[in-house]
């Protein structure tokens, strides 16, 4: 009975993910009226990444080096981040210029994590090893929330298209060429932005009672033994 109930709850936390990836791959297959072919490199103003080097560790500066570890599921993790000086922050800075709105994704190791670079103080004081390339937008071109689905959708090409034998690298100029579809309208991305914001943060809250669930079948599966022994 107790395995049922975990193999149940497993199962459970499986098809929540799988819903939502095959309405995000639904969005961007079966395309609406008025949807166009571009690249990445026609709506961005800059596609880089971060430092081919390392900075001079400099603890409470306020000044961040984050890698692709620091790259999560649509965010930045800046737990335990690198804090590096000022002058080693400008020099770098110069290059990635990160500002809110900003796309990154992972180019090395793990190919293809994305986040949006939040509206948060710590973010114009934020650079980046060259593990992570930084998308700039053209905001009167294509929104933030729809780049970041519409990039999420194509995660398996981003894989494909990477190269190197023993770690995985996925190349700048590859980025630039990266085929796509959107909406000519801002609007109309939004939408499809909004909807799917809606349905990740679903998901999310059903993963996290399914996990809640699993961890206790767990407890209790322990207890159960000990009491037994």
């Amino acid at each position: 009975m107790l395995a049922r109930a975990t193999a149940n709850a497993e199962q459970n936390l499986r098809n929540a993910r799988a819903l939502f990836e095959s309405h995000l791959q639904s969005v961007f297959t079966q395309r609406g009226v008025g949807w166009v072919e571009t690249t990445l490199d026609e709506v961005c103003e800059q596609i880089t990444d971060g430092k081919h080097g390392d900075c001079e560790d400099q603890a409470d500066s306020g000044f961040y080096f984050l890698s692709a570890k620091d790259v999560k599921t649509g965010t930045l993790n800046y737990e335990g981040a690198r804090q590096i000086t000022k002058a080693d922050f400008e020099e770098t800075h110069r290059r990635t210029r990160l500002e809110p709105g900003d796309i990154l994704i992972t180019n090395s190791g793990t190919i293809g994590r994305m986040a949006i670079a939040p509206s948060d103080d710590r973010t114009t004081r934020t650079t980046f090893q060259k593990s992570v390339a930084i998308l700039k937008l053209v905001n009167a071109t294509i929104d933030s929330r729809f780049a970041f689905y519409c990039l999420s959708s194509g995660l398996t090409r981003f894989v494909k298209l990477s190269a190197g034998a023993a770690q995985k690298n996925l190349l700048l100029r590859d980025l630039r060429s990266y085929r796509f579809a959107l909406p000519k309208s801002l609007d109309q991305q939004r939408v499809v932005g909004h909807r799917l914001d809606t349905l990740s943060e679903e998901t999310q809250r059903l993963e996290s009672i399914y996990q809640q669930k699993l961890a206790a079948l767990g407890e209790l599966k322990k207890s159960l033994l000990h009491q037994a022994f």
